[in-house]
């Protein structure tokens, strides 16, 4: 089998070798990393002798097989590489990529869910390998701009672009020009993160042309997402505001939709409308598709209601998440959120109460800058002083309370 263009030389699956030498022997992630390994380098050995390898009582299937069934079902794994090696073993005479691929990367996208980016790197890279063809056009420059955005994410930028370079490439040779105008942000991306941001904002202004002529909405969308990011990067807040809005009239993607709603609130935060950022929150609360993004808005609402010196919305947003589960991280930095509030409105005693219970569970989380932020905080028990609410922001014939009336009346439809 050649090596890829896009994947690095030497040891193949790298990463999963990798995460078993960094993890404690038994634990859960050896587990993982033992199983996906496995499954990997079975498909490898498939592509090269056949069903041979795949047959019931072939070492490799055993061992593949104990090694699934190993795994924590919370994981979210086993189903999907149950399901790739049940799929290889139904396969008889030549050798048929089509109803495997689409399995294998599914599994790249748990991995990348769960956090394990490197190994959903390598998953991501062997279904772009394996799918060369054209009849996997689609699916392998879907997999490189995955491949593009784990690598991003880990700090890997000139392989990053490496990734989504060969991903406009693939969707070119079969005329996929959605597929290539997603490529061509994915390079933004990387050029955003290099901190070009002049560079970045021309390309976004050509790709946002190109797209609009060419009818590609959610690209369009897309383009305008990103000049809303640069814009907040370069300090000019106005302009974020703007292109955020105008992204979310585009918008056709849930999760994307999400994004842009927690950037707004963010965005008028920063420009003291206040207001513009609780309607955002809200209706982010209200429409959100993940439990999680719901929930940090939620407590997102609890910290702009003390920003806004607003005691009756800030006891109002703790009693929408109070006794709620939440995961350890969400849960330390509602206690801190509210800790800031009740010293902002004066109530000392619950600040540090609630201070010493936001330390205690960072430290045994091991979430180290919390627990450290918590500690400054003990330290400096002088009250923050509050934002008077006579002093926000009440211009209304700017740009900007414009965006944030049509998003109260986007709420307001919501309720309706």
């Amino acid at each position: 089998m050649t090596q890829s263009a896009v994947r690095p030389q030497g040891l193949r699956h790298r990463a999963f070798f990798e995460a078993l030498a960094a993890s404690e022997e038994g634990s859960a992630r050896a587990r993982v990393a033992t199983a996906g390994l496995l499954v990997m380098r079975l498909i490898d050995h498939w592509l090269m002798a056949g069903p041979v390898m795949v047959e019931p009582e072939s070492i490799s299937i055993r061992s593949s097989r104990d090694a699934i069934m190993a795994l924590d079902e919370v994981v979210g794994q086993r189903q999907i590489l149950l399901g790739v090696v049940n799929t290889l073993q139904t396969i008889r005479g030549d050798v048929d990529l089509s109803p495997v691929l689409p399995r294998v990367f599914s599994y790249a996208g748990a991995l990348e869910s769960q956090g394990e980016l490197a190994m959903a790197a390598d998953v991501y890279g062997s279904v772009a390998d394996w799918g060369s063809g054209e009849e996997f056009a689609a699916l392998a420059a879907d997999s490189l701009m995955r491949l593009g955005f784990c690598r991003r994410t880990l700090g890997a930028l000139p392989e990053a672009d490496q990734a989504y370079v060969a991903a406009a490439d693939r969707a070119r040779r079969v005329r996929d020009l959605a597929r290539v105008r997603r490529a061509e942000i994915g390079r933004v991306n990387v050029l955003i993160m290099k901190g070009n941001l002049p560079k970045a904002e021309s390309q976004l202004r050509t790709l946002g042309a190109a797209c609009e002529r060419d009818g590609l909405v959610a690209e369009h969308a897309a383009t305008l997402h990103l000049r809303a990011v640069v814009a907040q990067r370069a300090g000019a807040i106005d302009d974020a505001i703007q292109f955020a809005y105008e992204s979310l009239k585009r918008q056709e993607v849930p999760s994307d939709r999400d994004r842009l709603l927690a950037d707004l609130a963010a965005f008028f935060i920063v420009s003291e409308r206040y207001e513009g950022a609780r309607d955002s929150l809200l209706l982010l609360d209200a429409t959100a598709q993940s439990q999680n993004v719901r929930l940090s808005a939620r407590v997102n609402l609890v910290a702009l209601a003390a920003r806004a010196d607003d005691l009756e919305h800030f006891l109002e947003a703790r009693e929408r998440v109070a006794g709620l589960a939440m995961p350890g991280e969400a849960e330390v930095n509602f206690l801190l959120e509210s800790a800031k509030g009740f010293r902002r409105f004066g109530d000392e005693v619950r600040a540090l109460s609630l201070l010493r219970e936001a330390k205690e569970k960072a430290e045994v989380l091991g979430l180290n800058r919390s627990a450290f932020e918590a500690d400054e905080l003990l330290r400096d028990p002088v009250p923050a002083v509050a934002t008077r609410r006579d002093e926000i922001r009440t211009i209304d014939a700017d740009p900007t309370a414009v965006i944030a009336r049509e998003i109260r009346k986007l709420f307001e439809q919501f309720l309706a």
